[in-house]
């Protein structure tokens, strides 16, 4: 099958000799126009082509399948992809993200709607390898450093955990129209494949989800317990700091020398901050 982008859009002829596929800009309707009369859409393919996507969807007629999906581009960013199939060719309407692979799968397709599915596939391949990738760099990053975290680790935590939620829905809502529609399964046989990859993107990218959540958990309790450990510690230091400046009369008559100053003043309130330091950990075991 022929792949046709560009400017070369323009000058396809009416009657084409096989089946082409051509990706088009997003945005441009001028040659989308052109594309759906060449391709044989009708007007309600060609609006769904040029509409904006705002979750996975699916329209089959009796002479076309229009398919839209969440694809994933080289740096990581979600882009919106909308493909049609008719009999004539497969038209992509897509701004670079996944160009590169579909012209690749689709040059080897011997018709439109197995280039379909085929470019489904590769776009299900490419979302699964980067939540994998993803799910990896989690790993070091929900780990810390013996329990610390700068604020930047932090916001970057949470802001992978943000992405990690958004590209588990959007993997499991196309594999769901994937799977579920029985319409689409029969116009487009093959997309089974795909729809396991979408499901195995979604699991990986639950349980990394869930994994930054535990990291913020533990976060949270270690940081707790340290401002417990410290607040417990300065409890006898400032039991001792009260008593001993109160203005006591018998304290001002007795406590005369420097070595009851030493063991009251010094080595008591060491000795029970000790004390209460190892009731704490034996507490914390």
């Amino acid at each position: 099958m022929d792949v046709v982008r560009g400017p070369e859009l323009l000058d396809l002829p009416q009657d084409l000799p096989g089946p082409v596929c051509v990706i088009v800009a997003p945005g441009d309707s001028r040659k989308l126009e052109a594309v759906a009369g060449r391709l044989g859409l009708d007007a309600g393919a060609l609006a769904a082509l040029a509409g904006p996507v705002r979750s996975a969807r699916t329209d089959v007629t009796a002479g076309s399948v229009v398919l839209s999906l969440w694809t994933i581009d080289a740096e990581g960013a979600s882009r919106s992809t909308s493909m049609a199939a008719t009999d004539r060719g497969l038209v992509v309407v897509d701004d670079g993200s996944v160009a590169d692979a579909v012209a690749r799968v689709a040059d080897g397709a011997a018709d439109s709607r197995r280039a379909l599915a085929q470019v489904v596939l590769s776009v299900a391949e490419q979302t699964e390898e980067h939540v994998a990738r993803l799910a990896a760099s989690t790993d070091d990053l929900g780990s810390g450093s013996n329990g610390f975290f700068t604020g930047e680790q932090r916001r970057a935590l949470v802001a992978s955990r943000a992405r990690l939620l958004r590209i588990q829905h959007q993997c499991a809502a196309q594999q769901r129209v994937l799977a579920r529609d029985v319409d689409l399964a029969e116009a487009v046989p093959g997309l089974a494949a795909a729809a396991e990859r979408y499901a195995a993107a979604a699991d990986s990218a639950a349980a990394a989800y869930a994994a930054l959540g535990d990291s913020l958990d533990d976060l949270r309790t270690t940081v707790s317990e340290r401002l417990t450990i410290v607040s417990t510690v300065f409890l006898p230091l400032t039991l001792a700091g009260g008593f001993f400046g109160m203005n006591f009369g018998w304290m001002a008559d007795h406590l005369d020398g420097v070595t009851t100053f030493v063991v009251l003043g010094i080595v008591l309130p060491i000795l029970m901050t000790a004390a209460t330091v190892q009731v704490v950990r034996r507490l914390s075991d």
